[in-house]
């Protein structure tokens, strides 16, 4: 039996160390989430849950209702069973009741493309794998494959000073990717819409290729 959880509940068990999970779709997350989830589309679930969630702790979930079932057999596929419960009511409950909201930046490639002539202090991050990212990228962009953000190094090493735009091939790992940022207190970040798909049709931002072995491939030349 699914267990639904109210608001104040949610609090309690978030307080108390459980981590938060949300599933919902990346349009959603990225206009409101509960401050300190971890983003998993239900279709990356398998692929990513294991990176990201510590078997060991709690888990309680942010969802659409008539989901439930599903995320869960996800999460047991994954090998994940501490599920708690769901957010009665969904995130729109949570907004409801006028809990703190963070939220994700999102951008459409014309946009990146004006923000990379004029800010400097940009960060691009790209993460895709990196025998995609060889195949060309964005100028100057680093190539952090989102699994590797699991890594507390791999998050230490990015510079919180100015704004770092994400882009994937997926919207949603894009998301996930955001997720674990701001979890660890990053908070200026755009994520790039469309993701690379978009970005390689425009004129104006430029992009190489790299011609190295892996071991070299954290910075393009």
């Amino acid at each position: 039996m699914v267990s639904r959880i109210s608001v104040e509940e949610f609090k309690e068990l978030m307080e108390s160390g459980s981590l938060v999970v949300d599933v919902r779709d990346p349009q959603e997350f990225t206009s409101g989430f509960v401050p300190g989830s971890i983003f998993l589309e239900s279709n990356s679930i398998a692929a990513f849950a294991p990176a990201f969630i510590d078997k060991s702790k709690p888990l309680i979930i942010v969802g659409n209702q008539g989901e439930e079932k599903t995320i869960i057999n996800l999460l047991q596929q994954a090998g994940i069973d501490t599920v708690k419960g769901f957010l009665n009511g969904g995130f729109q409950s949570w907004r409801g009741a006028h809990e703190p909201v963070d939220m994700v930046i999102d951008i459409e490639a014309d946009e990146l493309a004006m923000d990379f002539r004029f800010d400097k202090n940009m960060l691009l991050v790209d993460l895709r794998p990196f025998n995609e990212y060889k195949e060309g990228h964005v100028q100057d962009s680093i190539n952090i494959p989102v699994e590797e953000l699991a890594d507390v190094a791999q998050v230490a090493s990015l510079d919180e000073e100015g704004f770092i735009y994400l882009y994937s091939e997926q919207s949603s790992l894009s998301c996930t990717a955001a997720s674990i940022l701001k979890k660890h207190g990053i908070h200026h970040i755009h994520i790039v819409n469309g993701g690379w798909n978009k970005i390689s049709q425009m004129n104006n931002i430029p992009v190489k290729k790299l011609d190295v072995k892996p071991e070299n491939n954290k910075k393009a030349i």
